[in-house]
């Protein structure tokens, strides 16, 4: 994954950088919050950009900064494999992370189908759910792509919206909240968060992706 190897190479960089000739100039990353910000920075530049392009920078910074070649940060598919046959599904999320919204109709397809057959390929199972790459509705992708899991034959494909699922979602335009917290206390308050949202948000809004 492209970002990854973004996230890997500012761990790695001092705490002070000029990344100019990447377009997101001098980065002060003096403790981890910042460095965070730095990160959260770097890929927002990068994100937009076309495939190759964006995978040629993401490598260029890494070995700028690490001075070797990029490590394999993710699983084989004999982990994926082993994962599947644990009892875990595995779904879907593409072939090369791209912002379908950015691409011809023709090639977004190919992403999604693609990823449904390298799933089964490896894991013997055809993936039930997708993932929209970046997720944000209207942003990121939209009802067409929606339309294309459908075709694909996902069950359900789940959108970065915060916010939780009622009779009235779209099943493949889910909602979903980000489980990144520390500690349980904080993990709650962000469920309540969203509950309390999502009760004073209509829910042809929240199926709708309404605010992207």
């Amino acid at each position: 994954m492209w970002n990854d190897m973004v996230i890997e190479a500012l761990r790695r960089a001092p705490a002070e950088i000029d990344l100019s000739k990447f377009g997101v100039g001098t980065l002060s990353m003096p403790d981890v919050p910042a460095r965070a910000a730095a990160v959260e920075r770097v890929l927002s530049h990068l994100k937009y950009l076309p495939l190759a392009e964006r995978w040629q920078r993401a490598e260029e910074m890494y070995r700028s900064i690490a001075g070797i070649a990029p490590p394999r940060l993710m699983l084989t598919p004999a982990g994926v494999r082993q994962l599947a046959d644990a009892g875990i599904d595995i779904g879907a999320h593409t072939v090369n992370h791209p912002i379908l919204k950015g691409m011809a109709d023709d090639d977004a397809r190919s992403e999604i189908v693609g990823s449904a057959r390298w799933v089964a390929d490896v894991t013997g199972r055809a993936p039930r759910s997708f993932a929209y790459p970046n997720g944000r509705p209207g942003v990121d992708y939209d009802g067409r792509h929606a339309a294309m899991t459908r075709e694909a034959g996902f069950e359900l494909a789940v959108t970065t919206q915060w916010g939780y699922a009622t009779r009235a979602s779209s099943t493949h335009e889910l909602p979903r909240i980000a489980p990144w917290d520390r500690s349980r206390h904080r993990f709650w308050a962000r469920m309540m968060k969203t509950h309390l949202g999502a009760q004073s948000t209509p829910a042809h809004a929240i199926a709708s992706g309404a605010g992207y």
